[in-house]
């Protein structure tokens, strides 16, 4: 184990210091391969300690410094596209369309760009797991779409399908309050 943790961190520091990188370093990447190397680790402290110094590792998308170091041999028009892009509302697949989810509207949320991008085929367990916000996140758009459905916009079965859908998808992590769905 200890052979292989040294093998991925020399190679991640191969691809931070590398020049001309053939694919920029991946945070989530990372720890998802630190993962794989500990899960057999017997001593549940130690392992729950190297996975949290790891989440430690800043993203892009929250701190100036590691937003440089990625974009920093791009030209600036992939930059300045770079940092639009994360805040562009898409589409997500509740249950991905490699797990045979549908596209369809019961299948689809509204989220940022770059959670729908980063999420690829992971569960959304593994998600609200990166993203600690992700509950908040969820009920803070939850109540947005009551605000529409009360406006005649948005569909009340929508929403009682999306609290549904993302109650069992996160194993209960996410419960969304949509009790205001039925006052006046």
């Amino acid at each position: 184990m200890a052979r292989q943790l040294r093998k991925l961190m020399i190679k991640t520091n191969d691809i931070i210091f590398d020049p001309e990188p053939h694919k920029p370093f991946s945070r989530r990447i990372f720890i998802h391969k630190l993962k794989n190397i500990i899960k057999n680790l017997e001593n549940k402290k130690l392992k729950d300690e190297i996975i949290e110094i790891a989440r430690r590792l800043p993203r892009s998308s929250d701190e100036v410094s590691a937003f440089v170091v990625k974009n920093a041999r791009k030209r600036p028009e992939v930059i300045a596209l770079n940092l639009i892009h994360p805040s562009v509302g898409t589409f997500e697949h509740l249950t991905p369309k490699c797990m045979l989810g549908l596209s369809n509207s019961l299948n689809f949320a509204l989220e940022c760009s770059h959670c729908n991008n980063s999420r690829h085929h992971y569960p959304i367990t593994i998600q609200v797991e990166e993203n600690p916000y992700m509950p908040h996140n969820a009920q803070f758009q939850a109540d947005k779409l009551i605000s529409l459905c009360k406006k005649g916009v948005c569909n009340k079965e929508y929403i009682k399908n999306l609290r549904e859908v993302l109650y069992w998808l996160s194993e209960k992590t996410i419960d969304l309050d949509i009790s205001n769905l039925y006052t006046i």
